[in-house]
C-alpha cells in the first residue's frame, strides 16, 4: 500500500488577484533586467573572442621538460604529463593515493525521502483548489534529509546526521613537466577512477561493515538496507596527460592578462594542438553567447507573463475565460519579447562590433532592395501585358 499523505488547500480568488498584483512589480524588475544582460553579453562574447585571437597569434610553443628564463612573462603553449609527488588521504577512514591529483569519498546514506505532487484546478467564482499528495520511500541519496519538515514526520525519522561526510583533496604540489599548476587548474582534471578497496581492514570503525569493491558498506546487511545505513566509495584522478595554454612566472604557470583586460588560461587533459584549442575555446564562448541569449529572452518572456498575469486572474471568474486570456498574454509576451531581445542583441552589434554591423546591414538592405526591384518588376509586367479580346 502505497506510504502518502493528502494535503487539499483553497486560495479565494482575491488573494491570488492581490497576488498577480504583486507579482507585477517582479515582472518589471526582470523585463528592465533583460536588457542589460543581453547587452553585457554580446560585450562579453566580443571580448573574449578578441582576446583568444590576441592570445593564438602571441602563443610560443616549449617542451614542458625544462624552464627557459627568456619566456619569463610570455604566454606558453606545452603539452606533457600532470604528476603530483603527494599522498592525498582521508585521515578517519585512513585510505589514500600517492601521487593522485585529486581525491575524494562520497557517502550516500539509506534514508526516508519525501517527493510532492501537486493538482491545481480553477473554481468557477475565481478560487483556485490545490490538492499536494506526499509520498515517502526509502531510498540512498548524498544528502541527508531533514525529516522534520516533511509533511509528516510521524514514522519517516532519519538521523540527525551523518557519521561521514563528503571529503575532496586536490594535490598542491602539481607539475605539468617542469611547470608548477595551481590547484584552481588541477580542479579541471577530474578523470576520476574507482578506488578499490578489496582487502582493506577498517579496524577503526565501531559498527558493522563490509567492504564490496568499491564500495565500504556500513551496516548489517547491504541487501536488506536499513535507515542510516551509509555507502562510502573513494575515487581519484592520477597523473595524466594535459596541455596548457598560460603565461610562465618563473617556473609557475598562470593566467595571461590580454590588451582589453581579460584574463586567459586554457587547460584541457590529452594531447591536443594549440590551434584546436583555440578552436575550442572560440566554440565554448559562441556555446556561452547563445546560452545568455536565451536566457535574456526567457528572462524577458517571463516578466512580460508576471506583468499581465492579472487579466488572466481576472477572467478567472469563469475558468475558461481565464485560461484562453493566458493563452493570448502568453502570446503578446512572446511577440513583444522576440523582436526586443533581436533588437537589443543588434544595437549592441552595433556598439561592439560595428564593422560586422555595418556589413550586415548592407547586406540586409541589399536584400530589401533586390526583392523590391522584383515585385516592382512583377507589378510593371503585369501592368503592360495586353488584354485578349473574348
Amino acid at each position: 500500500m502505497p506510504d502518502t499523505h493528502t494535503v487539499t488547500s483553497t486560495r479565494s480568488w482575491g488573494s491570488r488577484l492581490g497576488g498577480s498584483f504583486k507579482g507585477i512589480l517582479i515582472g518589471i524588475l526582470m523585463f528592465i533586467a533583460a536588457f542589460p544582460l543581453l547587452w553585457w553579453n554580446e560585450g562579453r562574447t566580443q571580448k573574449r573572442h578578441l582576446a583568444l585571437l590576441e592570445a593564438a597569434a602571441l602563443a610560443i610553443e616549449v617542451p614542458s621538460d625544462r624552464l627557459d628564463a627568456a619566456n619569463n612573462g610570455k604566454l606558453l603553449y606545452s603539452t606533457g604529463l600532470v604528476t603530483s609527488t603527494g599522498r592525498l588521504q582521508d585521515d578517519e577512514l585512513q585510505v589514500g593515493v600517492e601521487g593522485a591529483l585529486q581525491f575524494r569519498r562520497e557517502v550516500e546514506i539509506f534514508q526516508w525521502q519525501e517527493q510532492a505532487s501537486s493538482k491545481t484546478e480553477k473554481n468557477l467564482g475565481g478560487s483556485e483548489t490545490t490538492t499536494t499528495t506526499y509520498s515517502y520511500s526509502r531510498g540512498w541519496g548524498s544528502r541527508l534529509e531533514d525529516s522534520s519538515a516533511f509533511q509528516k514526520p510521524v514514522g519517516h525519522e532519519n538521523p540527525a546526521q551523518m557519521d561521514y561526510s563528503a571529503l575532496q583533496q586536490v594535490a598542491e604540489d602539481a607539475r605539468l613537466g617542469a611547470f608548477r599548476l595551481r590547484s584552481n587548474e588541477v580542479r579541471s582534471l577530474s578523470a576520476y577512477q574507482s578506488l578499490d578497496l578489496s582487502g582493506r581492514e577498517f579496524a577503526m570503525l565501531d559498527r558493522p561493515h563490509q567492504v564490496q569493491g568499491t564500495v565500504l558498506y556500513l551496516g548489517d546487511n547491504p541487501a536488506q538496507p536499513q535507515v542510516g545505513d551509509l555507502r562510502i566509495s573513494f575515487s581519484y584522478v592520477p597523473a595524466m596527460q594535459a596541455s596548457i595554454v598560460a603565461r610562465q612566472d618563473g617556473e609557475s604557470l598562470l593566467p595571461y592578462r590580454t590588451r582589453n583586460g581579460s584574463s586567459l588560461l586554457l587547460l584541457r587533459t590529452g594531447e591536443q594542438r594549440m590551434d584546436a584549442m583555440f578552436e575550442s575555446a572560440q566554440s565554448d564562448n559562441s556555446l556561452t553567447a547563445w546560452l545568455l541569449r536565451l536566457a535574456g529572452f526567457v528572462l524577458m518572456y517571463a516578466g512580460l507573463r508576471a506583468i499581465m498575469a492579472p487579466l488572466s486572474v481576472l477572467g478567472d471568474v469563469v475558468p475558461v475565460i481565464g485560461t484562453l486570456i493566458g493563452m493570448g498574454t502568453g502570446i503578446v509576451a512572446f511577440l513583444v519579447a522576440l523582436p526586443l531581445s533581436l533588437l537589443t542583441i543588434a544595437l549592441a552589434w552595433v556598439f561592439y562590433r560595428p564593422l560586422l554591423a555595418v556589413v550586415l546591414l548592407g547586406i540586409a538592405l541589399a536584400c530589401l532592395a533586390a526583392l523590391w526591384q522584383r515585385r516592382s518588376k512583377a507589378r510593371s509586367g503585369a501592368a503592360t501585358q495586353p488584354v485578349q479580346a473574348g
